[in-house]
């Protein structure tokens, strides 16, 4: 027996990828309520494949379901955003010790080619396909330590990052910021032999960064500290 290629993506992709598209362009916020039937309608389809692909986002980390409560758009407080960080920061500083040393020349170029996309990206303005490159370098430097274990961990990082981003909306990526000049630092410092500046390098690019985004989220009051309503 053999089965014929596919040429569309299931229904259930499609409804996450429109989703999906919806959050990270912040036509939906974050701590919202997603409506299945709501959705469904708008969309002419059944509430089973709505809640597949709810599932499946939830799963990338961009929605979250209560218990007795429904779906909700992801959403940090402050407190968690700043465990985050700290946490993050060791995976990273870790990562970047590894590939000072591991990295191969197909890194290296993987790499130069994510600063293109993050430049590219930047010049658009379009939030969502900043983060994806800039989520895009962080991945390939952690592919460049050549640690499986830690490749596996980071997938759980880009979940938070993905939830990070959603309560940041807002405040995330100001025109002013130098993007690219920002991860081109850190590529550099890879590419050399100065392990301690380099992991205060990318210490300060993940936590230093965090936390005045986060200082401004508050200062608009986009963010609490410590209750997000959902627990």
């Amino acid at each position: 027996m053999s089965f014929q290629p596919k040429i569309r993506q299931s229904l259930r992709e499609e409804i996450a990828l429109d989703i999906k598209m919806a959050i990270l362009s912040g036509r939906f916020t974050a701590g919202e309520r997603i409506y299945e039937g709501r959705i469904a309608d708008e969309m002419g389809v059944s509430r089973v494949p709505v809640r597949e692909a709810l599932s499946l986002l939830e799963h990338e980390g961009l929605v979250e379901r209560v218990p007795n409560r429904g779906v909700f758009v992801a959403s940090l407080t402050g407190y968690e955003v700043g465990e985050f960080s700290s946490l993050r920061t060791v995976f990273e500083e870790f990562a970047m010790e590894r590939a000072m040393t591991r990295a191969t020349p197909d890194d290296i170029a993987g790499l130069e080619e994510q600063l293109a996309v993050i430049g590219s990206a930047f010049s658009g303005r379009d939030k969502a396909a900043i983060f994806e490159a800039d989520l895009g370098f962080h991945q390939r430097l952690v592919q460049a330590a050549h640690h499986g274990l830690l490749l596996k961990f980071w997938e759980q990082i880009a979940t938070m990052l993905r939830a990070q981003f959603i309560t940041l909306l807002p405040v995330i990526y100001p025109t002013s910021e130098d993007l690219a000049g920002r991860h081109r630092i850190l590529l550099d410092a890879m590419r050399g032999d100065d392990i301690d500046s380099a992991r205060e390098l990318i210490r300060d690019h993940v936590q230093i960064y965090g936390e005045m985004l986060t200082a401004e989220a508050r200062r608009q009051g986009l963010m609490g500290d410590e209750d997000n309503g959902m627990s």
